[in-house]
């Protein structure tokens, strides 16, 4: 909004906030109100991490590019779509996580990769479910497709996880 003060014979005119903005993940101490510019910030070769905050809808495909490597921690929460043709499209190297435990306690809060209309994840690079730790987690992260969990043409690791579907995996898994 436009305030408007008057000093010394002069308006002033300043922008002001009108309201308070959400984050919807972070990069460490960086706030971000959209998934696709916090992916667009993942430029380092070692990889960077993205926690969600708050769970997501959207109507367009997040997308991972070639020389990207994203982990994205889902913390419990959503990322959802019932429109776009898939929910996440990984061209380059992609983890999902969920570091919460909340899972296993809540099934209500559990680290979601979703798509009611067609597909969640969409995979020509390199996707990784859950961690390589020795921990086997079959709740966390959950991907859900109307039509498939995963189309996958690049290399699947699963670790953590389930996949549900018409069908759940179009593609190998590693």
């Amino acid at each position: 909004r436009i305030s408007t003060d008057y000093n010394d014979g002069y308006y002033i005119d300043t922008l002001k906030n009108s309201g308070t903005v959400s984050p919807v993940a972070h990069i460490g101490s960086v706030n971000y109100t959209n998934l696709q510019s916090a992916i667009n910030a993942c430029l380092s070769e070692e990889g960077t991490t993205i926690v969600l905050d708050n769970s997501i809808s959207t109507e367009v495909a997040f997308e991972i590019e070639e020389d990207q490597k994203v982990t994205i921690d889902l913390n419990g929460l959503t990322i959802s779509s019932s429109s776009a043709e898939c929910t996440i499209k990984n061209n380059g190297e992609l983890s999902l996580i969920d570091s919460t435990d909340t899972g296993s306690e809540n099934p209500a809060r559990m680290g979601t990769v979703s798509n009611t209309a067609n597909t969640a994840i969409e995979n020509s690079g390199t996707l990784t479910l859950g961690a390589n730790d020795g921990n086997v987690r079959t709740k966390m992260p959950k991907i859900a497709g109307n039509t498939y969990g995963i189309k996958t043409t690049g290399t699947l690791n699963f670790y953590d996880g389930q996949i549900s579907a018409t069908e759940p995996l179009d593609g190998t898994v590693t």
